[in-house]
């Protein structure tokens, strides 16, 4: 008989295991360890109380867990990994574990629910429009891989017209322009080991960055990737911004990404780093469900 628990009613290890099975034969390889799925808990706010596992009798086949956080006095969900195991697959079951999981939602007063998709998984974005989910963006993931760790930026960046910081990622969270609404992986509460930059003109904020770098055993940094990069909507200047953020954020490391770029608002970032060598790792879409207000 197919029940369901809340994953804060198992051992953790189970979970992991129920992780693991459910994204058996994925796009990507999700494989988490106990440690892993700490860390993804802590970082991305989820929520244990709030996360589904499904049962087959005393079997655990399925998941989703689910992340919350208050967001300009709303509680907003994200939907943070769902999977079945591979012998359950086809079988109907992905829309009542969906089902439940919005049941948890409105029971916990939240009142818009996100999700994002790898675009080619047509079954899975199938499932969720079925569920009330509509697509609302794409998502970009570019990559430069060089030998070097030169930046193609810094020849055409002006810059000596800016100044700019580096602080932690909530330094950015009261500029006027600061984007509050991208995904959830992108948002400054979730990128808790991440930096963040500042560019200053003339002493005024113009455009900020939220970006993580990534070492290797020995210390040497590997990887550079970019998760937010934003200009002032009243510059004139934006190219060269970019250009200047962009010059910085990527100094020093050979791997370079770009994580989850819209393409309905950040189409001019995108050609830039199109134009300097980046290229399509994966496209995602980006679903919403309004929910309502649940008060």
């Amino acid at each position: 008989m197919i029940h369901f628990k809340r994953a804060s009613e198992i051992p953790l290890n189970v979970l992991v295991d129920t992780w693991n099975k459910g994204f058996e034969g994925y796009y990507v390889n999700l494989n988490m360890t106990l440690s892993s799925m700490v860390s993804k808990c802590a970082t991305e706010d989820i929520v244990l109380d709030a996360s589904i596992i499904m049962y087959d009798d005393d079997v655990p086949i399925g998941f989703t867990l689910n992340g919350i956080r208050e967001m300009n006095k709303q509680m907003i969900a994200w939907n943070g990994g769902t999977g079945i195991a591979p012998e359950y697959r086809g079988r109907g079951l992905g829309k009542p574990l969906l089902e439940e999981s919005i049941k948890v939602y409105k029971e916990l007063g939240v009142t818009f629910a996100t999700l994002e998709a790898f675009l080619q998984n047509t079954p899975a974005i199938k499932l969720y429009k079925s569920c009330g989910y509509k697509t609302v963006d794409h998502l970009m993931y570019l990559v430069r891989k060089d030998e070097s760790v030169s930046v193609p930026f810094s020849s055409e960046a002006s810059l000596d017209l800016y100044d700019y910081k580096i602080g932690a990622p909530i330094d950015v969270h009261s500029l006027p322009f600061y984007n509050g609404s991208t995904p959830w992986q992108t948002q400054w509460q979730t990128l808790k080991s991440a930096q963040s930059l500042i560019l200053l003109a003339d002493g005024v904020e113009v455009g900020y960055a939220l970006f993580k770098r990534a070492y290797n055993k020995d210390g040497e940094l590997t990887a550079i990737t970019l998760f937010q990069c934003e200009v002032a909507p009243d510059r004139n200047d934006r190219a060269d911004i970019y250009l200047a953020i962009l010059s910085h954020v990527y100094s020093g490391a050979p791997n370079k990404t770009a994580f989850h770029l819209s393409k309905s608002s950040k189409q001019e970032l995108i050609d830039l780093l199109l134009s300097h060598q980046f290229v399509t790792q994966s496209e995602f879409v980006y679903m919403t469900l309004p929910l309502g207000d649940q008060k």
